[in-house]
């Protein structure tokens, strides 16, 4: 694990600004509404405000007063932030989690939270006891995973049709 710090050399917001200014906006669909993607005039004023409106060393530097590092997983380097609560034995905030939340449970997980307290704190509609795999199941048992996911997926799709049929 090594400590980190935010730092962009003025050479990179140039060449940041250079890469706005050659932008090439798409042209505007007739029929163009949110479900068509980003509305051509707000994604234009976001550009202008990077580029011109937008205080990036301000920002480098609030990101800075907080404790980083970075590690290697797998390969990978990974940047985090690590903030210590000012209350001796805090937990971590995880808010309250209002989607619908699935459950895939590989026996060699790290440390899997208990069950019960998945269902107290997360809306779970699926929650399944998988008979094989750990914590980067994706990589070691990627047909298991995704044989879930669809299933899961299957289960918010008649969820969302009984919904509709209700008109809620």
């Amino acid at each position: 694990m090594k400590e980190f710090r935010i730092h962009f050399e003025e050479k990179s917001w140039e060449d940041l600004r250079r890469r706005i200014d050659r932008t090439r906006m798409p042209q505007e669909f007739s029929a163009a509404g949110p479900e068509m993607g980003t509305d051509e005039r707000e994604l234009a004023a976001l550009l202008d405000r990077w580029r011109d409106g937008y205080d990036w060393t301000r920002r480098e530097a609030a990101l800075n007063q907080y404790p980083q590092f970075t590690c290697e997983l797998d390969g990978v380097t990974v940047h985090f932030f690590y903030i210590r609560s000012a209350r001796p034995g805090a937990l971590p905030p995880l808010g309250k989690i209002a989607v619908p939340t699935a459950i895939a449970a590989f026996p060699k997980n790290v440390l899997p939270p208990p069950r019960e307290w998945v269902e107290r704190n997360y809306p779970v509609v699926r929650y399944t006891k998988m008979p094989r795999g750990g914590h980067f199941t994706a990589l070691e048992q990627p047909e298991a995973f995704a044989a879930d996911l669809s299933q899961f997926l299957h289960t918010l799709a008649g969820t969302a049709a009984r919904l509709l049929a209700l008109k809620l």
